[in-house]
């Protein structure tokens, strides 16, 4: 089964409206609103920012059809204006998860959660940067908590992957070791955790190599943790064999300096 992720205008649009609706309702029902209490500037921002994801594609497909040598006045959106625009969007989106929260609207929390996901998404593929991870990173564990599908892993796990590449190099460079919650770790980690339950041997190996790469302090524990899950979690066959050889690997290497 495919997960319902499609980041263009027509998913935020129909996703925001939904959101949008439903926190109105509650508040109308709500008899004794505190002050304060009306996210009418709130709404007005997410259409306004609607309408520029509408003007962003659109530009986009202009400059696609630019480059197969049709005519066109339009030039394309800088990657800078995408960095941009993805951080003003996600502020936004934690602003309406503060009301959602407000209204104890869990269902719409996690519904809100995925937008966040396709928002990262849409950063990603029109060429922008990731500055704020959290949000993103949090709504990608979310969905890698309450998936089993073998092929909804797949699929969760190449999401994670388009979220490494656009992440901004002042995070890259993982400057707080000391912060074990941060979320470029949590984001590297989660994908190797996802990548190993959906037991498919490419992506358990991409997930590791990267780990090894871009977190080696983190290696020898999650390798040793892997081989502990193994066993408590019956993985098949195949996936402990291959976990085993990471973690024999890594520590002939590490015994030989």
């Amino acid at each position: 089964m495919e997960l319902q992720i499609h980041p263009d205008q027509d998913y935020f649009r129909l996703r925001l409206h939904q959101l949008l609706d439903v926190l109105r309702h509650a508040r109308d029902a709500c008899a004794d609103k505190p002050p304060g209490d009306d996210p009418a500037l709130l709404e007005e921002a997410l259409h306004q920012l609607l309408d520029i994801i509408a003007r962003v594609e659109s530009d986009a497909r202009a400059t696609d059809s630019d480059r197969r040598g049709k005519t066109h006045s339009r030039q394309g959106v800088r990657e800078a204006d995408i960095t941009e625009l993805g951080e003003y969007s996600i502020g936004l989106l934690g602003e309406l998860e503060h009301w959602l929260q407000r209204h104890q609207l869990e269902e719409q929390l996690t519904l809100l959660a995925e937008v966040q996901m396709a928002l990262g998404l849409w950063i990603a593929r029109h060429g922008g940067e990731l500055v704020t991870l959290e949000p993103v990173v949090d709504a990608l564990a979310q969905f890698a908590n309450r998936t089993l599908d073998s092929e909804q892993l797949i699929q969760l796990f190449t999401y994670m992957g388009e979220i490494v590449e656009a992440v901004a190099p002042v995070i890259r460079q993982d400057l707080e070791k000391t912060n074990p919650g941060r979320p470029w770790r949590v984001l590297h980690l989660n994908r190797a955790i996802v990548a190993t339950r959906s037991h498919d041997p490419a992506a358990i190996q991409e997930a590791y190599d990267r780990l090894e790469e871009l977190l080696p302090e983190e290696a020898p524990r999650f390798f040793a943790e892997g081989m502990e899950q193994m066993d408590a979690l019956d993985y098949p066959p195949h996936v402990r064999n291959l976990v085993e050889t990471y973690y024999q690997d890594w520590n002939r290497k590490h015994r030989l300096h």
